[in-house]
């Protein structure tokens, strides 16, 4: 028996795979907002959506050949590990998390 994931679990797994295909780290995530889509109305069986807007902090190894192709990446300030700080915004609508009896 399979249990439904989370919304904020999905946007942490998808920023995770994203990471390891940009060959940096995720630091951090923080989650700014989650609101309702078009006031909580339903979709059918599909039921209602949320709207999930998060920040992901990553560092970038900027000797990583894979990374040589980011334009100016050799002059991009460093944090004390030597790698590069960078962040993204993920906006994102799911399905809202429901209760299910199974």
């Amino acid at each position: 028996m399979l249990k439904q994931i989370s919304p904020t679990l999905k946007v942490i797994l998808f920023l995770s795979v994203m990471t390891a295909v940009g060959h940096g780290r995720l630091l951090r995530l923080e989650i700014k907002e989650r609101s309702p889509v078009l006031d909580g109305r339903s979709f059918g069986a599909a039921g209602s959506y949320e709207r999930i807007v998060a920040r992901a902090y990553f560092a970038i190894d900027p000797k990583d050949p894979v990374n040589q192709t980011i334009v100016d990446i050799a002059n991009a300030p460093r944090n004390k590990d030597g790698m590069v700080a960078v962040y993204a915004q993920a906006d994102r609508s799911t399905e809202e998390q429901r209760s299910r009896d199974v």
